[in-house]
């Protein structure tokens, strides 16, 4: 599976990066997916439509009808598509039954695996689809979770009080997780597993033929993203670090600056700036690297300053300094927007701003640029 979401979730990602971007405009979610040479990305802009280049041989990448998407995911053939009012959409292979999320409901969070997806549910249960060889699917007893991710045949689960918990294939040790503590944020690659403590630094198992896993000296990370054999984080100050298998020029991310969130696909890394822009890193055969242009001024806005845009906000009046899910919802406390600007606190360069401020989607008021 390349990247989960990369998703930024609990980071993200549930949070939303997007207080309102410079122009009000375009992607405020990024996510690849793809096999090995088999990539392609993903953007979902702030109005809820999106977008995808790269390999469309199972038809991963037909999303332009799609529309109220609040968090896409993709694995290795599939692209998943979380709806404002909590359904699911899916496109792509479905030869393991990985599409068939038609009936879901009640969803706050999507993940995809190389052949499977996994919903969260807003009880912090959890429901699967799709091939469960290993037992990947196998979370119908699962509770009180946050976030899941899904890699290659395993699925991965943090609970509130930042235990985290795992099914599925463990022959490189990926799913050795149960004793990691204070984590904020899971990604999960094809075989190793990678967690954001509360303190910023990283901890991961599994698969380790590139170095992906050596993660220890890691710190100041606001988010993480694994893909096949790479593991990238996101730093406080914007600027990126990677790990990992880097033939393609995947890790060469040393200078981005500005950005808010990354995914990992099957051989390239992208990234979400925090003026809606999107840079991109890595093998460009079937032009999942083409996303250059991705910036597009459609209109936002959010009435009630949750960071989640009024077409697809599902709780239009929620509180200042509220916690919310994608859909605009109150949510787990762990997503905290303590100024109530639409950024969550371990992304807020600026914590404090006055309440209704217009900012940058770093937390800044737009006043200082």
């Amino acid at each position: 599976m390349r990247s989960n979401i990369c998703m930024v979730i609990l980071l993200m990602s549930f949070v939303w990066w997007s207080a309102p971007l410079q122009e009000a405009s375009a992607v405020r979610m990024v996510a690849a997916g793809g096999h090995f040479m088999l990539g392609y990305s993903v953007g979902l802009r702030a109005v809820g439509t999106v977008l995808a280049v790269g390999d469309n041989e199972y038809g991963q990448c037909n999303v332009s009808g799609w529309s109220s998407i609040v968090q896409v995911a993709t694995g290795n053939y599939h692209t998943v598509g979380l709806k404002s009012d909590g359904t699911v959409v899916a496109v792509g292979g479905n030869d393991h039954g990985q599409c068939n999320v038609s009936k879901w409901s009640d969803i706050v969070q999507v993940a995809a695996g190389g052949y499977h997806t996994v919903g969260l549910k807003s009880n912090g249960t959890a429901v699967a689809a799709g091939g469960n060889y290993e037992g990947q699917c196998d979370v119908s007893e699962w509770s009180d979770i946050v976030q899941v991710a899904a890699g290659n045949y395993y699925t991965v689960g943090v609970r509130s009080d930042g235990t985290v918990v795992a099914v599925g294939g463990n022959r490189h040790g990926q799913c050795d997780v149960f004793e990691w503590s204070d984590i904020v944020q899971i990604a999960a690659g094809d075989f190793h597993t990678v967690g954001l403590k509360k303190n910023g630094t990283v901890v991961a198992v599994g698969w380790n033929s590139a170095s992906q896993c050596n993660v220890s000296k890691l710190s100041g990370i606001a988010q993480v993203a694994a893909g096949g054999d790479n593991t990238v984080g996101v730093k406080s100050d914007g600027t990126v670090v990677a790990l990992g298998d880097n033939d393609y020029g995947q890790c060469d991310v040393s200078g981005w600056k500005g950005i808010l969130q990354v995914a990992v696909g099957g051989n390239n890394t992208i990234g979400l700036k925090s003026d809606g822009t999107i840079v991109a890193a890595g093998d460009n055969h079937y032009g999942q690297c083409n996303v250059s242009g991705w910036l597009l001024p459609p209109s936002y806005s959010d009435a009630d300053g949750d960071g989640v845009d009024d077409t697809l906000d599902m709780c239009p009046k929620t509180p200042l300094q509220t916690a919310v899910y994608y859909n605009g919802c109150p949510g787990n406390l762990a997503y905290m927007d303590s100024d109530g600007d639409g950024v969550q606190d371990q992304l807020d360069m600026c914590p404090g701003t006055p309440p209704k401020t217009p900012v940058y989607s770093d937390g800044c008021p737009q006043v200082y640029r």
